[in-house]
């Protein structure tokens, strides 16, 4: 496990990175998301992804 400031360095760029429920709830604005709530973060993580060329 690292630390978010970890994450910023060349050591650990591509690392996975879990969310706490409550930063979860944060990132939709709900704590029942529907659907089209899951696809949009998906769809968000994936687009991310992308951008790193994985």
């Amino acid at each position: 496990m690292a630390g978010r400031a970890a994450l910023d360095g060349d050591d650990l760029r591509g690392a996975t990175v879990l969310l706490t429920r409550a930063e979860l709830v944060d990132r939709l604005g709900t704590a029942c998301p529907g659907p089209q709530d899951l696809t949009l973060v998906a769809t968000s993580l994936d687009d991310a992804v992308g951008k790193l060329g994985g």
